[in-house]
């Protein structure tokens, strides 16, 4: 694809991977990142964000799961389930880099485990911060991913990033983050270490 191609469409809604977001080009038809066509990068988390190194930022391609260091995982308050615990941090990680409001950060989690569900009386979702979108059956983590109307015009899509970017980031009316099925051996039940072990990987 060329640099002014700009949305592509999947099933029913198009969908902008953060990639694109953080560069400020949508991922199929035209929108263009800077006067030449060229794909500028917007801000990414500070450094000193708990989100800073975060791989699944990396618009050049997220790495396997074995090949990164692993982050501080985030706990989020009670109530908050996997989708809209997502949708926090996709938002926090490209607006000021903060934690969402009302999740704390926690020591990492195994490298293999992607969120601990909280057992009888627990708070909330415990979500690492290192593939929190998890990752496939290769080890490599999974980018985020928006998904768009498909009536939406290339200026309706440009409008939707810039406002889910920088100070004031906020999810567009119609648009959603897609929270992917997890492996059973991504996610644990109370404890870290209370789920199937996972398979070997190629």
């Amino acid at each position: 694809m060329g640099a002014r191609s700009g949305w592509r469409r999947q099933g029913v809604v198009g969908l902008v991977a953060v990639g694109a977001l953080a560069c400020g080009v949508a991922a199929g038809e035209a929108v263009d990142g800077g006067p030449d066509g060229a794909a500028e990068r917007g801000p990414l988390p500070p450094v000193g964000s708990p989100l800073h190194e975060a791989p699944w930022l990396v618009p050049e391609g997220a790495p396997r799961i074995d090949a990164v260091a692993p982050l501080a995982s985030a706990r989020f308050p009670a109530g908050v389930g996997y989708p809209d615990a997502l949708e926090r941090l996709l938002i926090a990680a490209l607006g000021d880099g903060e934690l969402p409001a009302g999740a704390t950060l926690a020591p990492p989690l195994p490298a293999e485990v992607v969120m601990v569900r909280p057992g009888a009386g627990g708070a909330g979702i415990r979500l690492s911060l290192t593939a929190p979108w998890g990752y496939d059956e290769s080890g490599r983590i999974r980018a985020p991913s928006v998904g768009l109307p498909p009536e939406w015009t290339a200026g309706q899509v440009r409008s939707a990033m810039d406002r889910m970017r920088g100070p004031g980031a906020a999810l567009p009316a119609g648009a959603r983050v897609d929270a992917p099925p997890l492996a059973a051996c991504q996610v644990a039940e109370g404890t870290p270490d209370n789920r199937p072990t996972c398979p070997e990987r190629p």
